[in-house]
């Protein structure tokens, strides 16, 4: 890479950062951020991750950080359910605003949001070299360009939501995948296994990587020598374990694996009940059937998370997840195979 594109990218890279640590320190907490917040206070205090199972606790254990080593915060815990329909987290996010003084409150929410930034600098410099791998070294400066002073990556990369940090994973992610893809060897299946986990921690909608990585994987399977096929099948199961196992380490390994037919559902798709105005009672379709002693790979809350999030759009919320799959699905595809 020449010095001039090393420049640009230390500049552009530099402003973002000061434009995200003002709005970090200017803006107040949007509504979803209260909920996070309440999520990391529940944390920090019980070390559980069975609030807000909806959104992956990546984001906010790295957020909860600097108010373990820099803070004293007051927390109330006394708003928490043991209900997974409860939703306790709104809550809990309420009851710390109203426990801490406000000239205290803003400094713990900018410094939490301080620590969730690099996510979006680790995004812009992948990003960057992915592009100029990719295509050529002008079309990484117009990338860098758009990802520095795009307004959703300054608005929300200016909080504890984890949106940015899931498209700067799901960035790394793939990026990694392609080096593998590109030249099929030991070191670089390890490396795209490790990333692949971060992308499932930071949003639950990216667990269709899993699927996917196999497809791309098996593709690449059936086109390559065969000397290498067997190398490459290994390869690839390393790295959907190693992703798997990240994802893991991620809850702590806490309630996996677990017996599919153990849990308890509430969506219809998998409780296979539909809802009423009654009472909600949870339920397990696989619970008679040939899947029930199937062991899950996947950390019981994470699991429980799609299960809620299911049970919400079940209910009449609205969810933008099919177009954004779509999308991304697109992307991946293009890139691995067209490119």
């Amino acid at each position: 890479m020449k010095c001039s594109y090393k420049v640009i990218l230390t500049a552009l890279l530099l402003i973002q950062a000061v434009l995200l640590i003002h709005l970090s320190w200017s803006t107040s907490p949007n509504r979803t951020e209260i909920s996070h917040i309440g999520a990391t206070v529940y944390f920090l205090n019980t070390g559980k991750i069975d609030v807000f199972t909806v959104n992956p606790p990546l984001v906010r254990i790295v957020a909860g950080i600097p108010l373990v080593l820099f803070c004293k915060p007051i927390y109330d815990l006394s708003g928490c359910s043991a209900s997974q329909l409860v939703r306790s987290e709104w809550k809990l996010g309420n009851d710390f605003i109203e426990a801490n003084e406000f000239e205290n409150l803003r400094f713990y929410v900018f410094i939490t949001r301080m620590f969730c930034i690099p996510y979006v600098l680790i995004g812009g410099y992948v990003g960057f070299r992915f592009t100029s791998e990719l295509y050529c070294e002008r079309s990484c400066i117009i990338f860098l360009i758009l990802w520095t002073f795009s307004p959703y990556i300054l608005g929300w990369g200016a909080t504890i939501c984890p949106d940015v940090a899931a498209a700067s994973m799901g960035i790394v992610g793939l990026y990694f995948l392609w080096n593998w893809l590109k030249n099929p060897k030991w070191d670089k299946a390890i490396i795209a296994g490790i990333c692949l986990g971060p992308m499932s921690l930071t949003k639950l909608t990216w667990i269709i990587v899993f699927p996917l990585w196999i497809v791309i994987g098996g593709i690449l399977f059936f086109r390559c020598k065969r000397e290498i096929i067997l190398s490459i099948a290994e390869q690839l199961f390393t790295i959907i374990f190693l992703g798997i196992s990240t994802i893991n380490a991620g809850y702590f390994f806490d309630g996996s694996p677990q017996q599919l037919g153990t849990y308890r559902f509430y969506s219809t798709t998998l409780s296979g009940k539909q809802l009423s105005d009654s009472r909600v009672i949870p339920d397990n379709r696989f619970a008679n059937s040939i899947f029930c002693y199937t062991p899950v790979p996947l950390p019981k809350d994470f699991v429980n998370g799609i299960d809620t999030q299911k049970f919400d759009f079940d209910c009449g919320m609205d969810s933008y997840a099919r177009s954004m799959i779509e999308s991304r699905l697109v992307v991946v595809l293009r890139i691995c195979f067209v490119s």
